[in-house]
């Protein structure tokens, strides 16, 4: 499974590998690395864009600042097939919103390069990006 950061507030994303798993390793006809993180962060930052234009952030029940994490399992082709909170954003209205968002925003974008996907994603959401995200 693949980690995806994906900084709402900031319009900007990132995209690392799970420390527990190892990374990718270069052989004949494997992905390079480099070109492998660099999809996964385009790709991290197509779908920071594809949900943003669907989440609709309540204001009356917003932290200051807030991280949530959402589990998200994907069909071949990008069809959300499971959206689960993995951590709150300490609102039940932004839990809801974001999870709707997920939903709404399916198929999400799919990788131009394909050794980039992966059908397992977190996917981190951050209004404050580096503030206690």
């Amino acid at each position: 499974m693949r980690v995806v950061a994906l900084l709402a507030a900031a319009l900007l994303a990132a995209c690392a590998r799970n420390p527990a798993q190892p990374g990718p390793v270069a052989a004949a006809g494997q992905a390079e690395p480099s070109r492998l993180a660099r999809a996964q962060q385009d790709w991290a930052a197509d779908i920071g864009r594809q949900v943003r234009r669907h989440w609709q952030k309540p204001t009356e029940d917003a932290p200051g600042n807030f991280g949530c994490q959402v589990h998200v399992e994907l069909e071949s082709d990008g069809a959300v097939r499971l959206a689960s909170l993995a951590r709150s954003c300490g609102s039940d209205a932004l839990d809801r919103s974001l999870l709707m968002a997920v939903q709404e925003a399916s198929p999400l974008p799919l990788p131009v390069y394909a050794p980039a996907f992966d059908p397992v994603l977190n996917i981190t959401f951050c209004l404050h990006p580096g503030v206690g995200c």
